[in-house]
C-alpha cells in the first residue's frame, strides 16, 4: 500500500509539471489579448479625436490663409501667428472678448498650422520628405495629448503620415491622421512587438465649403 501511495504522488506530480506551462501559456496569451484589445481602443480614441479637434479649427484657419494668399510674404506669416498668440492670450486673461474665429485657435494646432503656412508659403504645393516628417512630429504631440495615460505611452507613438486639406484651392477636404503603435507582449524569454496602426479621416468644415 506504501509503495502505490508513492506511485500515485509521482504520477500527481508528473501530470501537474505537464499542465502548469500549458495553464501559464494559455493566461499569458490571454493577458496579451486584452493588452491589445485595450491599446487598439485607446489608440483609435485618441487618433479620431484628434482628427476631429484640427478639423474644427481649420474654419479659422481659412481666414488666416485667406490673409496670408493675399500677403504672399513670409514676414506676413510671422505677424498674423503672433497677433493670434497675442489675442488668445488677452482672451485667456479676461482682458478682452472673442470677437474673432483666429482667437480659439489652440496652441497644438496653431503649430501644426503655422508649419503648414510655410509650406504653402515657401514651396507651394511642394511638400518635401523633411516636411512631412516634421508635420508627423508635430501631430505625435497632438495625439498623445488625447491618449489615455493608463494605457498608452507617448515614447511607443508615432505618427507616419498627415494629410491636411488645401485652405486655398479647397480641395481633398479632408483631415487623415495615421498612428502606429508598439505593444511589447508579456511573453518570457521572447521578445515579441507588434505594430497596431490607426487611421482616422475626418472632413473640414469650412463655411459654406
Amino acid at each position: 500500500m506504501k509503495w502505490l501511495k508513492n506511485d500515485d504522488g509521482g504520477s500527481m506530480s508528473v501530470e501537474a509539471a505537464m499542465v502548469l506551462p500549458l495553464f501559464l501559456a494559455f493566461t499569458l496569451a490571454m493577458i496579451s489579448m486584452v493588452m491589445l484589445t485595450m491599446t487598439e481602443t485607446a489608440l483609435d480614441s485618441a487618433v479620431t479625436q484628434t482628427a476631429e479637434q484640427i478639423a474644427a479649427y481649420l474654419y479659422p484657419a481659412q481666414i488666416l490663409f485667406t490673409q496670408i494668399e493675399q500677403s504672399k510674404t513670409v514676414q506676413s506669416v510671422e505677424k498674423i501667428i503672433q497677433a493670434i498668440r497675442d489675442a488668445r492670450s488677452k482672451l485667456i486673461s479676461g482682458e478682452q472678448t472673442a470677437q474673432q474665429y483666429e482667437q480659439w485657435i489652440p496652441e497644438p494646432v496653431l503649430e501644426v498650422l503655422e508649419s503648414e503656412i510655410n509650406i504653402r508659403t515657401n514651396a507651394e504645393t511642394i511638400i518635401t520628405q523633411a516636411v512631412q516628417e516634421q508635420l508627423n512630429k508635430l501631430l505625435t504631440k497632438i495625439v498623445a495629448l488625447y491618449m489615455n495615460p493608463y494605457v498608452l505611452s507617448p515614447k511607443h507613438l508615432k505618427v507616419v503620415d498627415v494629410v491636411l486639406p488645401n485652405l486655398i484651392s479647397k480641395q481633398q477636404m479632408y483631415v487623415k491622421i495615421t498612428a502606429e503603435y508598439v505593444v511589447k507582449l508579456p511573453l518570457p524569454f521572447i521578445h515579441k512587438e507588434i505594430r497596431i496602426t490607426k487611421t482616422a479621416l475626418q472632413r473640414a468644415w469650412l463655411g459654406a465649403y
